[in-house]
C-alpha cells in the first residue's frame, strides 16, 4: 500500500525544490538549467528534479569490461578474445550529445567491440595477433569520432586470445517415439 501511494506522490514531489549532492573529486555534476541549458558544476545545486535533472559522471579513467567475443580471421582461423578498455571522459556535455546519458557505457563497449570485430576479421591469424597496438590506434580514433572527442581511450586491455574451435549445441531434438 505504502509504495502504490509513493509512486502516486512521487512526480508531486518532484515539483519541491532542493539541494543537488556536492559531486565528488572524481566527478563530473551536469546540471541541466532551463535558463542556461546543461552547465558543469562543482557545488551543490538548488534544482526541481521533475524540471532540471541533475546527473554524475566519471571524471577519472573508468574500466569497461568487453566480455568475450568468439569472431573468425580473414584467413579462417577462429579468435576467441577477451578484452577490456579504460576510457576516459574529456567533456560530459558533448559525450552525452553524442550517445546519451542513460546507457553511454553500453553504447562505448559495443563501438569497441564492433571495432575489434572489424580488425580482426580484417586481418589474418599471424597478423592480427602481432599488430594490437594497431587495433588500439583504431579503437581510440573510433571512440573520439563517435563522441567528438568527448570520451576518449587510455589503454585496451586484452585479457585472453586464443585460438579455438566452437562446438555449440543450440538445442537437443526431441526423441521420435514411433506410434
Amino acid at each position: 500500500m505504502f509504495s502504490l501511494l509513493s509512486e502516486f506522490l512521487q512526480p508531486w514531489a518532484d515539483l519541491i525544490p532542493r539541494f543537488s549532492h556536492r559531486p565528488s573529486t572524481v566527478e563530473w555534476c551536469i546540471w541541466d538549467s532551463m535558463v542556461f541549458g546543461p552547465r558543469v558544476t562543482r557545488y551543490p545545486v538548488l534544482h526541481f528534479p521533475a524540471l532540471t535533472p541533475i546527473e554524475y559522471y566519471p571524471s577519472t579513467p573508468f574500466p569497461i569490461d568487453l566480455e568475450v567475443q568468439t569472431l573468425r580471421t580473414a584467413d579462417g582461423h577462429e579468435i576467441t578474445i577477451n578484452a577490456s578498455i579504460m576510457v576516459v571522459i574529456n567533456d560530459p556535455i558533448v559525450m552525452r550529445e553524442c550517445i546519451g546519458y542513460e546507457e553511454y557505457v553500453n553504447n562505448i563497449s559495443m563501438e569497441a567491440r564492433a571495432v575489434i570485430h572489424e580488425f580482426i576479421s580484417g586481418h589474418n591469424h599471424s597478423h592480427g595477433l602481432e599488430s594490437i597496438d594497431l587495433l588500439e590506434i583504431s579503437l581510440g580514433e573510433s571512440l573520439v569520432s563517435l563522441t567528438w572527442d568527448g570520451v576518449s581511450l587510455v589503454r585496451l586491455c586484452i585479457e585472453d586470445a586464443a585460438s579455438t574451435t566452437a562446438f555449440r549445441l543450440y538445442g537437443i531434438p526431441q526423441s521420435v517415439e514411433p506410434a
